[in-house]
Formats: C-alpha cells, sequence, structure tokens
C-alpha cells in the first residue's frame, strides 16, 4: 500500500468504489486498512452513525467498552495518517471536509446530472474487503452495494436517453449494454438494445440481441420472452 501523510487543513477525497482509497493535498493511500474502510464508507453513507453503533458493527463480539476504545484507536490513526481530524463528532460521527465519489454519484443522479462512463458501471463498493466476520455490517455492505448497483442502472439509464436524444446511437447502445452487464436479468434493457440497434439500421444487432434475450429466458426460466418483447421484435422485422 502506497501512502503519504501530510498535514494541510484541505478537503479530502474518498474514493470507496472499486477499493478504499483516500487522497488530498499530502495524502495518499492507495488501499486502506479494512476496518478503517469500512469506518469511513459507513460514516460517509449513513445518517446513524453513532459511536456505538459503528463500535458494535465493527467488533460485534467484543464488550462494548472495548470496541468503543478500538474505534477510537482507528479514528485516531485516521487524523494521524491525514494530519487533521477527518472523522468528527462525541455521539453522532460525521467525515469533515471529505468528498466522496459514493455520495457524489447518488446526488448528481438525484439531480440527473450524471456521466456513468465504464468504469464506474463495473464497480463494486469496498470491492475485494471481506467484512463476513461483522455479520450486520456485512448485511449492511450488500444492501449498499444493491443500492448502488440501482444507482448506476439509473444513471446509465439517464445518459442513454440523453445520447439517443442527440442521435447519438452507438453511445446509447453502449450505455445500455453497461447497464446489461449489471443486470443480465432485465428484459426491459433488452428491449431498449433491440429498439436502439434497429434505429441505427443494423438488423443483425437487433436479432443478436433477440437471440440472446431468448438464450437468457430457456437458461433462467424455461420459458419464452415476454409478449411485449416478442412483439417488439415482430414489429422489428425480428421474429415473423
Amino acid at each position: 500500500m502506497g501512502e503519504t501523510s501530510g498535514g494541510v487543513d484541505s478537503e479530502l477525497r474518498l474514493e470507496i468504489l472499486g477499493g478504499a482509497r483516500l487522497s488530498g493535498a499530502g495524502v495518499s493511500v492507495d488501499r486502506l486498512e479494512r476496518k478503517t474502510a469500512a469506518l469511513l464508507a459507513y460514516v460517509a453513507l449513513e445518517k446513524d452513525a453513532t459511536r456505538a453503533r459503528v463500535a458494535s458493527l465493527l467488533w460485534p463480539d467484543a464488550a462494548p467498552a472495548t470496541a468503543r476504545n478500538n474505534l477510537a484507536q482507528v479514528i485516531a490513526r485516521v487524523k494521524k495518517l491525514a494530519g487533521r481530524a477527518v472523522v468528527r463528532g462525541k455521539d453522532a460521527l460525521s467525515l469533515d471536509r471529505v468528498s466522496v465519489d459514493v455520495a457524489e454519484l447518488e446526488l448528481n443522479v438525484q439531480r440527473g446530472q450524471v456521466t456513468a462512463r465504464g468504469r464506474l458501471a463495473h464497480e463494486q463498493l469496498l470491492a475485494s474487503y471481506d467484512l463476513t466476520d461483522c455479520a450486520e455490517l456485512s448485511e449492511w455492505l450488500d444492501w449498499r452495494r444493491d443500492q448502488l448497483r440501482r444507482t448506476l442502472l439509473r444513471a446509465l439509464e439517464l445518459e442513454s436517453r440523453r445520447l439517443e436524444a442527440e442521435r447519438d446511437f452507438a453511445g446509447a447502445i453502449e450505455r445500455v449494454e453497461e447497464a446489461l452487464g449489471l443486470d443480465r436479468w432485465a428484459e426491459v434493457t433488452y428491449r431498449r438494445l433491440m429498439r436502439l440497434h434497429a434505429d441505427r439500421g443494423d438488423r443483425a444487432e437487433a436479432l443478436r440481441v433477440w437471440r440472446a434475450c431468448c438464450t437468457m429466458h430457456s437458461v433462467v426460466e424455461g420459458l419464452a420472452p415476454s409478449r411485449e418483447t416478442r412483439s417488439l421484435a415482430v414489429q422489428l422485422g425480428l421474429l415473423s
């Protein structure tokens, strides 16, 4: 893990998509220690981040006093690393002057201002971190990862529709294919991709997507695509 610590009292950047990285003026940590990463991610994304709550999540088998002491030590290590206090609060915890990639992405999607490029669509919250020894925290992480996946799907949908409106069919198709990579079983996404290829004048690709949709249904459910999807295939001249 490459890292440097600094003492400049300025905003830091926490990136928790695809791992956990902390950076800023004089600070660079490419991979945060496991519980440090979990602490910063939880405090960044949850409103109920009290000391007692976070301590019990990170050290579920420890006595409350021991867990709180462990938490205080982690917070102190982060402060030493950054050269200033990062996690603040006597009871309710919050991050001080730290921008967070996931929080920004979610806010931008809510505002309809998003550019979800390829890397984001395949990154996972705290990827490669194993927190299964902290059962409740691991459940939270699974839930938050699913929420993030939904956010990314929404971001990709917004951008693909913007690109389609600009007649950039290649760009729109790329975003929809990224969405399909996140949710391979979403039949509505297959329909959208079929239509985009057809609008672009590429019947062969539209036919390929239709066949992929049929294969998906056959493998997963042993059924044919829905009536709506079959109707679209007929409309596009993919099915007689």
